[in-house]
């Protein structure tokens, strides 16, 4: 009869010890004596988890946990002090012979996983790392924990991965990479619900409530942050009660900062010293929402399906985010934007569903019983970049629109400011790095690390490029392409530079000519063809309209001084000079009429393209300070010209609703996303023959198409929206009637298809 050797346990929090006591109760099921090895990080016996384990082995304290000074230095110094004398109390205890080669386990990623990996390897056993993988390629932050995870991964033999990211992360490593797909916790968690209330939150419990737990020594050493996220706290407390969870690091550090006094005289705040992990479960089970800068509390949240603000800028887990959690933007006021978010609703979770781990099993059971189509995405900007268009709002809707169960998108683009390193949005992992031009060498590097992980690279064409013929296999390369440039480089460049660009665009596009290719109109698949593209590797997906149309019944009455509107950026192509001068030639032969721009504001551009036709043509202009719909028959009458700056979804969808017409004279677009909105509400377009707009206005058939692209043009249209009034209504119902079909287009069906 085989002889099984003990299992040790490398523990040194209570965190460590939540995550790995399922897996001691079940090796003791199996007749495995284990021991366990406390660091003394925290004071493990006193954990009300212990009951419940029925330990039968032993359990060796190294330190205790009032020998450590509650910060940085403090904890590096105990670290030291204690791994110096851990060896020969280990051996004393359990004898070397027997520890070498014995199974090692330690978990996560604190000081003390890192210090049973050292200790374990002294003794020559065999290191296992319980939730092994997880990165975020950020040495710096977590500070220490991404140390401790790539020091204890270099030690470690047998690696337990919880799910397919975490194994990427570890296939450079020595050893064995297990993916247990699941997290632990889930296990601690389903135990915790059987388990009864023992403190005195009972009382707590029967109320409405959030809970705050800030314990991390990053925050809490910055006295103005925490001094801020106070203050938020006690504003959110005139909403909602809250429950504070007093770790003593908090606490001190509220002593410290002078606010205790001002908590305690809050009847609307609870101080709650720190309880047991079981009671701590069912705050968290029953609390509306919770704000947290907590890595365990993120999975555990997750799994209970709670509303959540991480107070993290980034974060190596990606539980939740984009689902029921959204991570911190490093400022305080971000906890306000948090809690008015969840009063309407924005990020899902809680409810009847928020007190059990049934949305979890139902994510596990999808995850485990598919084989998802993982795509990486790359583009020099993504939908939260500053200038970000229709391309970009586009792109994002197609992804949002894909299953997630079947589809994993990763999306790679530059760093701007003020924007996070990591962020999934809608389940899209966004990761940025660098400027336009070193986004490149990182995409590549990155590629090249996570090669296995993928099975398609899409690279959007939207001026800029990552060059994939160079560096992805061909059965893997997509090539995403809403518009080429065409025309407005005669519009942007003089010769010889305008010819120049246009030879070179040919040139860089035929190095994707033999790629499946995906775009959103004919007129650019045709273009696509003429330079060299093959016609049945070019697929049309239609444009993904982010607002629904509304019912006839809901049109708004247009405006009693006939308005025409524009929407979009402030750029030469754009031919906002042909709508405003179009605008100078209908006041000769009619007085009450308007053009309204919409659009974030180019001063540069006003001044030198406008106001001279301004002038020209004697129109009065208006720049309001903050544009209302409701208002502007009554405060903009007496202007031809208003210039309305960038508008709320709201303003915007009554203005184009209430107006004549949309005038959109663009020289090229990929479809003219304005066109369909307008249309949407009731509106019909007026547009150049251009690529883009002419799919956008069913070739004439759903809006006005110019004679010529000219301000002459653009004015006979206008004049026809006011003269002929049966064409006018026949024009704006076809508009509606052909927009909506773009409803009917399922994009997860048209991708599977393109890519299988």
């Amino acid at each position: 009869m085989e002889i099984v050797k003990p299992i040790y346990f490398f523990i040194g929090t209570e965190a460590e010890l939540i995550k790995i006591f399922p897996v001691i109760m079940e090796c003791q099921e199996r007749g495995i004596l284990c021991h366990i090895i406390a660091s003394g990080q925290n004071d493990l016996k006193k954990s009300r988890i212990l009951e419940y384990i029925n330990l039968n082995g032993s359990i060796l304290e190294l330190s205790l946990e009032c020998d450590i000074v509650k910060s940085a230095a403090g904890l590096l110094n105990w670290f030291w002090r204690t791994k110096r004398k851990a060896a020969n109390l280990i051996k004393n205890q359990f004898g070397e012979t027997n520890l070498r080669e014995a199974y090692l386990i330690v978990h996560g990623d604190t000081v003390s996983t890192m210090m049973g990996a050292m200790l374990g390897k002294k003794f020559g056993m065999q290191i296992c790392h319980v939730e092994a993988g997880l990165r975020s390629h950020n040495l710096l932050n977590p500070f220490p924990e991404e140390i401790d995870r790539l020091i204890t991964s270099k030690m470690a033999r047998l690696h337990f991965a919880p799910g397919d990211t975490s194994v990427q992360n570890l296939k450079n490593v020595k050893g064995k990479v297990i993916n247990t797909q699941q997290n632990t916790l889930l296990d601690s968690l389903r135990f915790s619900e059987t388990i009864p209330v023992k403190s005195n939150i009972g009382e707590i419990l029967n109320q409405t409530y959030f809970v705050f737990v800030m314990h991390r020594q990053e925050n809490l050493a910055n006295r103005a942050f925490v001094c801020d996220v106070t203050k938020e706290i006690i504003e959110a407390a005139k909403k909602y009660k809250c429950v504070i969870i007093l770790h003593e690091i908090t606490k001190n550090a509220f002593v410290k900062f002078g606010l205790m006094d001002n908590l305690r005289s809050n009847s609307n705040i609870i101080l709650q010293p720190r309880v047991d992990y079981f009671d701590f479960m069912k705050l968290l089970q029953n609390a509306s929402f919770v704000i947290t800068d907590g890595g365990s509390n993120q999975e555990e949240l997750f799994y209970m399906n709670k509303p959540c603000l991480i107070m993290r800028k980034t974060t190596e887990r990606y539980e939740g985010i984009g689902k029921n959690a959204r991570l911190f933007n490093g400022k305080a006021s971000d906890i306000r934007t948090f809690v008015d978010s969840v009063g309407m609703h924005k990020y899902g979770g809680g409810g009847a569903e928020g007190t059990s781990f049934q949305y979890y099993r139902r994510y596990a059971d999808k995850r485990s019983s598919h084989a998802k189509i993982r795509i990486l995405a790359l583009s020099w900007r993504d939908i939260r970049s500053p200038g970000a268009g229709g391309a970009e709002v586009n792109t994002h809707a197609m992804f949002k629109s894909l299953d997630s169960n079947l589809y994993s998108i990763t999306h790679i683009s530059p760093l701007y400011e003020n924007l996070q390193e990591r962020e999934c949005i809608d389940d899209i992992m966004y990761i940025r790095h660098g400027n336009i031009y070193t986004v490149i060498p990182f995409a590549i590097r990155y590629y090249k690390k996570h090669r296995a992980d993928f099975d398609f690279v899409i690279d959007q064409c939207n001026t800029h490029r990552f060059f994939t013929p160079f560096w992805v296999k061909k059965c893997k390369r997509i090539f995403l392409i809403y518009q080429l440039t065409r025309d407005i480089w005669d519009i942007n460049m003089t010769f010889p530079f305008n010819k120049i660009g246009k030879m070179l665009e040919n040139t860089l596009l035929r190095l994707n000519k033999n790629d499946i290719t995906i775009t959103e109109s004919e007129s650019t698949k045709n273009d696509l063809i003429n330079v060299g593209f093959h016609g049945d590797k070019v697929f049309i997906i239609p444009i993904i309209m982010k607002i629904d149309p509304w019912d006839p019944k809901c049109f708004l009455d247009k405006s009693v001084i006939p308005q025409y509107v524009y929407v979009g950026r402030y750029a030469k192509y754009k031919g906002i000079d042909f709508a405003v001068e179009a605008l100078g030639l209908l006041k000769r032969e009619y007085v009450k009429v308007q053009l309204i721009i919409f659009g974030k504001k180019d001063k540069e551009y006003i001044q030198n393209r406008l106001l001279p036709i301004c002038e020209k043509y004697q129109l009065v202009f208006f720049e309001p300070k903050e544009y209302d719909a409701d208002q502007r028959d009554k405060e903009y009458g007496d202007s031809d010209i208003i210039f309305a700056g960038y508008v709320s979804e709201e303003e915007k969808l009554k203005s184009l609703s209430r107006a004549k017409a949309l005038v959109f004279p663009s020289n090229r677009e990929g479809w003219g996303i304005p066109i369909s909105e307008a249309a949407y509400v009731g509106t019909p377009s007026i547009v150049f023959n251009s690529a883009g707009l002419i799919d956008a206005v069913d070739n004439g058939k759903a809006g006005y198409v110019c004679r010529e692209k000219s301000a002459l043009g653009v004015y006979e249209q206008m004049k026809l929206t006011l003269e002929d009034s049966d064409l006018y209504m026949h024009i704006r119902e076809s508009s509606y009637e052909f927009t909506r079909r773009y409803l009917e287009v399922d994009v997860n069906k048209m991708m599977t298809n393109i890519l299988v």
